[in-house]
């Protein structure tokens, strides 16, 4: 029971971490979808005056893609909500890594599109990974490692 004691501040920084890697991912999902990020100018020429009327058009992510962009831009959300679901913590922590390091390659190979939008996501994710995996690795306090206590080791 000590052992969870200790664990218990670092596993609400690993939980934050996870939750605001998925706010961010969802916060950046709903702007890309919603609000306007394509601009251009549109022209209409009418044929019986050569007067020429243009007018600046503001679209959305989605009105210009269609609804199929909706799938790569879930892609994120769908990767930090992952490990919020109730597993183990051995599993937990998998999940971690793994949705750290897809995020992580989601990113780089959308960098020239949407990818380097989600990377705050992807490094809240990785450092919550490193966070739940430093833990796992941790020495007891008192303890050496080989075995021996530090007051057997005096002797």
């Amino acid at each position: 029971r000590a052992r969870a004691r200790d664990d218990r501040p670092w596993l609400i920084i690993e939980r934050a971490l996870v939750v605001a890697a998925l706010t961010w991912a969802v916060g950046v999902t709903i702007y890309l979808a919603l609000v306007p990020t394509y601009e251009g100018v549109e022209s209409l020429q009418e044929f019986s005056t050569t007067a020429e009327r243009t007018t600046a058009a503001h679209r959305t992510l989605l009105e210009v893609n269609g609804p199929g962009v909706l799938v790569p831009m879930l892609i994120p959300v769908v990767l930090t909500a992952l490990p919020l679901l109730r597993f183990v913590s051995a599993t937990r922590r998998r999940l971690e890594v793994i949705s750290a390091m897809l995020l992580l390659v989601f990113v780089v190979v959308g960098a020239l599109s949407i990818g380097l939008l989600y990377a705050p996501s992807a490094m809240a994710m990785l450092i919550a990974a490193m966070t739940g995996h430093s833990m796992n690795c941790s020495i007891p306090p008192g303890k050496i490692p080989g075995g021996s206590t530090k007051a057997n080791s005096r002797a």
